[in-house]
């Protein structure tokens, strides 16, 4: 599984923000192939009406990471991504447009 730190700008049909709306966010994607696991990203960020996006990092998790360790919308998130194989999270809004 990927995790992938963003930075993304909200479009006219997006159903998270106003459009304009700058926000912070990371996608998990459960691909171990990281170009794959970005498409992932990129196809959920459309899904949801995101005009653009920069990713800001990467990390991959190990096949059985310590959830415990993990705050409660993250461990969400990852049984989502395992469940549904991708989940977004959207933690901040930078600026409105």
């Amino acid at each position: 599984m990927h995790v992938f730190k963003l930075s993304m700008t909200a479009g006219a049909a997006c159903t998270a923000a106003a459009e304009g709306t700058a926000l912070n966010g990371a996608v998990l994607v459960d691909n171990d192939d990281v170009q794959l696991a970005r498409d992932g990203a990129l196809l959920a960020l459309d899904r949801l009406g995101f005009e653009s996006c920069t990713f800001v990092d990467a990390v991959r998790l190990p096949p059985a990471p310590d959830t415990a360790r993990y705050s409660g919308p993250m461990k969400q998130a990852y049984e989502d991504a395992k469940r549904d194989g991708v989940a977004v999270m959207l933690y901040a809004v930078e600026s409105a447009g």
